[in-house]
């Protein structure tokens, strides 16, 4: 996620400035908006607003702060790389596609291999004046902190978010890559995982890693955090067995009580039955056939 090309400089710039527009300039138009649901894929109304405000008052980078530079920190706090401001003036959003906006042609060039497609909310056509570039933005809102995310197989972590949260007394925009905004939660499956996004989660990502000063933007990667956040999804299956070890676990360190707790534990104890009544040749077949099938089975869930 650290940025490697000059696209990738240019989106930590823009949508890190944008944040700050939004919040100091856009409040009372974005208040205006009329939110439907508190689900993960937010309304057409909100989509329309930010897509307004990106092509008539923020598609690019603002002259007035071509004097500041975007200083890149390991999670040791090395200094990786300095970028100036002034050298991406050439790149600008040129065009804002909504989903039905988006073309055939456009979607073949974001489809990923063995992942089924779906719109982004919003789809950013940038161009430096020589290449255009696909820029997919999601949109998300809530009224609380969390809310499902979209399912495992179509996460694309580095892929960047504007999160906003709305109450009755508050209003606030926080904007980061998809992967800081999700948190440790993660529902039983009943069907494709959702790793739970929080608006928290990434406002105090941002807080804590980003570092807004007069002549800079200062950006800090946590490789082992960002690595933990990725197992989220890379490993799904594993992190949701050992969260149900912890649920029969001697002591028990589950402190959360859930709904299925105890059809796991009852599972659990039929399981142990079950393999104490085998003869030992009958166990040992067993296990291989389940680290067989287990292997066998990788990358299709």
């Amino acid at each position: 996620m650290i940025p490697k090309d000059q696209i990738s400089v240019f989106l930590n710039i823009y949508f890190f400035e944008l944040e700050r527009y939004l919040n100091e300039f856009c409040l009372e138009e974005l208040k205006k908006v009329t939110f439907h649901s508190d689900e993960a894929n937010t309304d057409r109304p909100l989509k329309e607003s930010i897509k307004n405000i990106l092509q008539t008052k923020f598609n690019s980078i603002p002259n007035n702060l071509y004097n500041k530079t975007l200083e890149v920190y390991d999670q040791d706090e090395n200094l990786l790389s300095t970028y100036e401001y002034k050298d991406y003036c050439n790149f600008k959003v040129s065009r804002i596609l909504l989903p039905n906006e988006i073309t055939e042609e456009l979607k073949i060039h974001l489809r990923r291999p063995n992942v089924v497609y779906t719109h982004p909310d919003l789809l950013l056509i940038v161009t430096d004046g020589k290449s255009h570039y696909l820029v997919p933005l999601e949109l998300k809102s809530t009224k609380d902190n969390s809310i499902p995310g979209s399912s495992v197989q179509q996460i694309q972590g580095d892929e960047w978010v504007i999160f906003v949260k709305h109450t009755n007394k508050s209003f606030n925009v926080t904007i980061g890559r998809y992967l800081w905004a999700v948190n440790e939660n993660m529902q039983f499956p009943d069907r494709s995982p959702r790793p739970s996004v929080s608006f928290k989660t990434i406002l105090d990502w941002n807080d804590e890693f980003i570092n807004h000063e007069t002549e800079s933007l200062k950006i800090k990667y946590p490789k082992d955090l960002i690595d933990k956040k990725q197992e989220l999804i890379n490993d799904w299956q594993n992190v949701l067995v050992n969260r149900w070890l912890d649920v029969i676990a001697i002591p028990n360190t589950k402190k959360k009580v859930s709904w299925f707790n105890h059809t796991i534990k009852k599972f659990t104890l039929n399981l142990l039955e079950r393999y104490e009544q085998l003869s030992p040749l009958e166990q040992k077949q067993l296990l291989i056939k389940l680290k067989t099938e287990i292997e066998n089975e990788k990358g299709t869930d």
